[in-house]
């Protein structure tokens, strides 16, 4: 009898050691996940980031020939540039599950869909030299539509 015993409690230590185990894994991704999403809030009201959107909304509703308004102004360049990259991030964080589409809904998916809208020019002026240049952020915003409507923009 003592024999089965002793066979047992190292399988029993096992499986509770397991189930332990899978619980932190589990609560360690959820936090990863919901850190994802924190910091894209954060990095996106930030103050820098805030002043890139600001740019980039008075050069292209002031400018009837944004590309060239793009092409003179370097601190417009920076802006677009740093905006296009940073949807590219977020969207490499979306695919890879770190970041839930969700994260994208309401507010957040509107400024991301105008801002695409805005910097098409510029994207498609970029395009002619690099190679793959914000195709991520073409598809993320090609997402947040197909999940949220195509009229993300109506409300900005």
């Amino acid at each position: 009898m003592s024999d089965v015993i002793l066979r047992v409690i190292p399988i029993a230590i096992s499986l509770v050691a397991l189930i332990v185990s899978a619980g932190t894994s589990f609560f360690t991704r959820k936090m990863k996940y919901q850190d994802a999403v924190k910091n894209y809030f954060q990095t996106g009201d930030s103050p820098e980031h805030k002043g890139y959107r600001c740019l980039i909304y008075e050069l292209c509703e002031n400018n009837d020939d944004t590309i060239e308004a793009f092409k003179t102004n370097e601190r417009a360049k920076e802006a677009a540039a740093h905006i296009v990259s940073f949807y590219e991030l977020w969207y490499l964080l979306h695919v890879k599950g770190y970041l839930p589409i969700w994260a994208f809904s309401g507010i957040p998916g509107q400024r991301a869909v105008r801002m695409y809208k805005l910097l098409t020019p510029y994207i498609s002026w970029r395009l002619k030299d690099t190679k793959g240049y914000g195709v991520r952020f073409e598809k993320l915003v090609q997402r947040i539509q197909r999940k949220y409507g195509d009229g993300m923009d109506s409300l900005i």
